[in-house]
């Protein structure tokens, strides 16, 4: 037998769905709580932190929507580091180029390879509070990503940046890392001229060494850049080791490798500073409009270019071309770039360059 039809109760329902909506408040009050109390717990641990222990412990506490410490690292160019730390999602550490991987944490032993990996205690705590700013970062409650940018953690001496490889993420494993590549000559080159500076200058951290020689007898008028830069092109074999063992070290969803005259170029920068920018979780649209050409060392030192012997040049190339094709074809390895297309903008700069020969054997070969 059945019974009367149900009928809905409006007084009931409008009570039902007051209860629901109450039910969804408190459960969104709950959870922003939550994310607040881990957010603000991660803060708090990180502002304690004096040594990459530390740091790793605090980084096992939930942190969302906080940045990592330190967040990223740039290896290759100091023109993306000056471009980023306008960014008011970003702090860039001071100086730019900390090396402290390299030679100012005590890390590794260049003179005693049987040394231990182990950073310096005291080195590692003025890392963290005063060179990476710390204390400025926490301010920010960890809504500004602290960066470093040291050129010599991918290149140098041919064992260091293996070693750094490994122990940059011993330390700290959750790092993203921004490499940036240039065309082999175009590097050597601006890397002399920056180095060269180095020499007046005399920052704190600076060791000249055995081939620095050769730039002061350049200042002098007694060497050319073809002699000052001939053996460091000629022995990169390191470079390329170094290389594979960052690229095999590092997750690759950790890397982002770009190629400097994609970077600085006027019909791509825009593009590639976009994705960088993307690729380290800051926002796009708030990024600067121009890209400084810091220490590119193409419009300010011989922009019209440097003098060299077309045979000096082609000896050059004898050593770049093929270490560009193995950086080339390693890129393509990993599935970061196309090998052809990573190589298009330094084969248009070598046949330019050699385009440039005069008649009397004079090349202007002019940086990319």
């Amino acid at each position: 037998m059945k019974g009367p039809p149900l009928r809905s109760d409006p007084v009931l329902l409008a009570a039902g769905a007051l209860c629901v909506l109450v039910l969804i408040r408190i459960y969104e009050t709950s959870s922003a709580g939550s994310r607040t109390s881990s957010g603000a717990a991660f803060v708090d641990a990180v502002a304690k932190c004096t040594s990459f222990a530390c740091l790793s412990a605090a980084h096992s506490v939930p942190h969302e929507g906080k940045f990592n410490f330190p967040h990223f690292f740039i290896i290759g160019t100091t023109s993306l580091h000056a471009y980023l730390e306008k960014h008011p999602q970003a702090l860039g550490s001071t100086p730019k180029e900390t090396q402290f991987f390299g030679r100012n944490g005590k890390c590794w032993h260049a003179n005693n390879t049987l040394e231990p990996w182990g950073c310096g205690v005291e080195e590692t705590a003025d890392y963290i509070q005063n060179t990476m700013l710390r204390d400025d970062a926490v301010a920010s409650d960890l809504t500004q990503a602290a960066f470093e940018s040291s050129t010599d953690y991918s290149w140098g001496d041919p064992v260091g940046p293996a070693v750094m490889a490994t122990g940059i993420r011993r330390e700290l494993p959750w790092l993203k890392l921004i490499l940036s590549l240039r065309e082999p000559i175009s590097h050597e080159i601006a890397g002399r001229v920056h180095t060269m500076e180095m020499l007046k200058t005399r920052p704190d951290w600076f060791r000249p060494g055995p081939a620095d020689e050769c730039l002061m007898r350049l200042e002098q008028g007694n060497a050319t850049m073809y002699d000052c830069v001939r053996d460091l092109i000629k022995d990169k074999e390191g470079y390329i080791e170094a290389m594979a063992v960052w690229l095999a070290t590092w997750p690759k969803e950790q890397f982002m490798i770009v190629q400097f005259e994609n970077l600085t170029g006027d019909a791509s920068h825009t593009a590639v500073l976009n994705d960088v920018m993307r690729f380290v979780d800051i926002d796009p649209s708030k990024g600067p409009q121009e890209l400084p050409h810091a220490n590119s060392r193409k419009g300010d030192v011989n922009p019209e270019g440097w003098k060299m012997k077309k045979a000096e040049f082609k000896e050059l190339l004898s050593y770049a071309q093929p270490l560009s094709e193995r950086i080339a074809a390693m890129l393509e390895r990993y599935g970061f770039h196309k090998a052809d297309d990573w190589l298009a903008a330094w084969r248009a700069s070598w046949k330019s360059n050699l385009d440039s020969c005069e008649a009397t054997g004079i090349c202007n070969v002019v940086l990319t």
